[in-house]
């Protein structure tokens, strides 16, 4: 993503246990506590979203201008639960260089050439 644009994140709360099959948990049918943060921990955003019938929810967020590139990510929380889990986003942007190389090799003797190729002069 870049600074400006929309970040969509959508996503499944699943109860997956060792034995069986992962079901839909009965907490799943409320809501869901999430925290946008930038590469360097700043919060961006804190919001809940609400889970539907399926315990499916789906999140859309703008990036500020301002915000500091690499990977950002949502920490998403369960209100009746201690479960947590965190989803990572990358934050990019393409910026010219700020800088001209340039280089030139010079030779330290002068050479110059005569019409026949068995006379030169250093």
């Amino acid at each position: 993503y870049r600074p400006k644009e929309d970040v969509h994140i959508k996503g499944y709360v699943r109860l997956v246990k060792i034995e069986g099959e992962a079901k839909i948990p009965t907490y799943a049918q409320g809501v869901i506590d999430y925290i946008i943060c930038d590469p360097r921990g700043e919060q961006l955003q804190e919001s809940k979203v609400k889970l539907n019938r399926y315990g499916a929810f789906d999140i859309k967020f703008t990036l500020p201008d301002n915000v500091n590139l690499g990977t950002g990510y949502v920490e998403f929380r369960l209100p009746d639960s201690k479960s947590e889990t965190t989803h990572n986003f990358e934050i990019q942007e393409f910026r010219r260089p700020e800088y001209v190389v340039s280089s030139m090799i010079r030779s330290s003797t002068a050479y110059y050439c005569h019409p026949t190729v068995d006379q030169y002069v250093v």
